[in-house]
């Protein structure tokens, strides 16, 4: 069974579970240390707050700012996929496959 072309395009561009570590382990320590509490371990806000000695309300407000960034990392990751689609499209049209020529090893 073949593949819709737009199904197999957002298949390439979907974030692997390991590129969302990445992002996550780039987060303000404070942040990243609650996300992954909180998301990952699944810890409630009360335990987290007591453990890191922090208020419950400043536990939700680093879950917060962490995901608001996480978005904004993640967009931009599908915005730089976006763009190197659109670039490989440009060079695909520069170099139409009816003028490749077989054994060339360059377009």
């Amino acid at each position: 069974m073949k593949t819709h072309p737009a199904t197999q395009e957002v298949a390439e561009a979907r974030l692997e579970e390991n590129q969302l570590l990445k992002l996550v382990d780039q987060l303000p320590k404070g942040c990243q240390t609650i996300f992954k509490l909180y998301v990952i371990e699944g810890y409630p806000h009360k335990d987290i707050a007591k453990a890191l000695e922090i208020s419950v309300g400043t536990s939700k407000s680093q879950l917060n700012v962490a995901k608001s960034k996480l978005k904004a990392m993640i967009h931009l990751f599908y915005y730089q996929n976006e763009k190197k689609n659109e670039q490989a499209e440009l060079l695909l049209r520069s170099y139409p496959i009816s003028s490749w020529k077989p054994g060339a090893t360059s377009l």
